[in-house]
């Protein structure tokens, strides 16, 4: 989920640059019909105790962005993934590192 999340605003970010367009923005996340779906979080969890959507839609609030042309792609993500794991009862995303917040994807 991270990955995914990740790349696909890279590219809304770089589409956007491309295009010139700039100044502020919102954005957020969502995972719909979540009810009861199971978090992959590591391969020894996977299919024991693996935490479960609380509700049936998560949806990450709307984060705002000051300029599209100096963001940095992991301040984006990362509090909006923080809010999608929260929904599984996970206190943030654990593909960024809890001291530094840079991105640091978990071994599959």
């Amino acid at each position: 989920m991270t990955k995914y999340f990740r790349e696909r605003t890279a590219t809304f970010l770089n589409l956007a640059k491309e295009q010139g367009i700039s100044g502020p923005a919102i954005i957020s996340f969502s995972l719909l019909h979540v009810a009861n779906y199971e978090l992959g979080i590591d391969s020894i969890r996977m299919f024991r105790n693996s935490p479960k959507a609380d509700r049936d839609h998560l949806i990450a609030p709307e984060l705002w962005i000051d300029s599209l042309e100096t963001v940095n792609v992991d301040d984006v993500v990362r509090p909006l993934l923080d809010t999608l794991w929260q929904g599984f009862g996970i206190e943030r995303c654990l593909d960024f590192d809890a001291t530094t917040g840079a991105y640091k994807p978990r071994p599959s």
